[in-house]
């Protein structure tokens, strides 16, 4: 048996997601030092060069069998893909595209895997996050009524995406000379002026960096505060429309990844553990960086408090939410780092 995996890719040159990019135009000037406030074309082709390389090594993993990508617009995505030969040699057999014309929400994963995936070993994962090591054999061991929430690593990682410059080019998105140069935590492992086509795109990924400090409570040690990236879970059969509601809250809300704990334990009766020490999940993102600053990028965030309390009015009218819990604690449920997967 091997893994299916559900994510989702931001395609930024279609409407869905190319309606919320906040572009510079010829007079903002961006000052060293301050926070951005636009993004620049060369920023945001980067960007999805990052995210086909996450789809690229998802998709080729040992452990996957197949992947499921929820995207907004499904043709212009497919087209891309058909002009890359990893996918022309296996991708097209296991790459499966979802069109959904709107922002995946929690909701848009579960309906899904209710619907097309069940009995199945499910690893649900941000748009950003890569399988390493630990993930063989995983599919016959999840125990049941189990499911797991993987914290992230960060890591060195350099790739190569000659064949992604080419394939923008030759559907006219961009040009090789529009991608930015190196930078202190990402950039060409090459000069920008290299002529050997070979060369054009090798890219690299720094986020062992200080530049990323701030992150460090994320990531799979003793110090992480409840942020995950990766979820495994096996729904035996398909879930009601109700307590498929109860998922109807945004994928990037604050504490969005503790409420879903919260959901899976007392709608679904989930026991739930963070074998990240086993399990390994790669983190890629230097092209854009989260910002905390005005939104650039994607939908504003909503709060904890506003999530969680919805969630739990929905569970109370199941009969699902028995033992009372304040809002602002369910926005900061952990689970102890393991390597166990019993």
């Amino acid at each position: 048996m091997v893994l299916t995996l559900l994510t989702s890719m931001q395609w930024f040159y279609g409407p869905l997601w190319g309606s919320t990019l906040l572009l510079c135009d010829k007079r903002q000037v961006q000052r060293r030092g301050e926070p951005k406030r636009c993004l620049k074309w060369a920023d945001v082709h980067a960007r999805q060069l990052e995210l086909l390389e996450v789809l690229r090594r998802n998709a080729m993993h040992p452990a996957v069998g197949e992947v499921h990508v929820i995207v907004g617009e499904a043709e212009p995505v497919q087209r891309f893909l058909r002009q890359l030969p990893w996918y022309q040699r296996r991708g097209h057999a296991m790459v499966h595209l979802a069109e959904v014309r709107k922002r995946p929400s929690f909701r848009t994963y579960m309906e899904y895997i209710s619907r097309h995936l069940t009995g199945r070993t499910v690893v649900l994962t941000n748009q950003d996050i890569f399988l390493d090591d630990g993930w063989r054999g995983l599919a016959q061991r999840l125990p049941a009524s189990t499911a797991y929430f993987v914290s992230r690593y960060h890591r060195r990682v350099a790739y190569d995406a000659h064949h992604s410059v080419a394939a923008g080019e030759a559907l006219r998105y961009f040009n090789a000379s529009d991608l930015p140069p190196s930078g202190a935590a990402s950039g060409w492992l090459t000069p920008r002026r290299a002529t050997a086509a070979a060369d054009v795109g090798k890219r690299l990924c720094d986020m062992t960096t200080s530049s990323f400090r701030m992150w460090q409570r994320s990531l799979c040690s003793t110090l992480n505060f409840g942020s995950y990236d990766a979820y495994v879970l096996r729904l035996p059969t398909p879930l009601s429309a109700p307590v498929l509601d109860v998922f109807d809250f945004p994928q990037n809300a604050w504490g969005g990844e503790n409420v879903f704990l919260y959901i899976l334990q007392r709608a679904l009766q989930l026991r739930v553990t963070n074998p990240c020490l086993a399990l390994q999940a790669v983190h890629l993102h230097c092209e854009l960086p989260t910002t905390f600053g005005a939104r650039i990028v994607g939908d504003q965030r909503l709060g904890k408090k506003l999530v969680a309390t919805t969630v739990q009015k929905k569970l109370r009218a199941l009969g699902l939410e028995r033992e009372a819990m304040r809002p602002e604690d369910i926005g900061k449920l952990t689970l102890n780092i393991t390597d166990s997967l019993d």
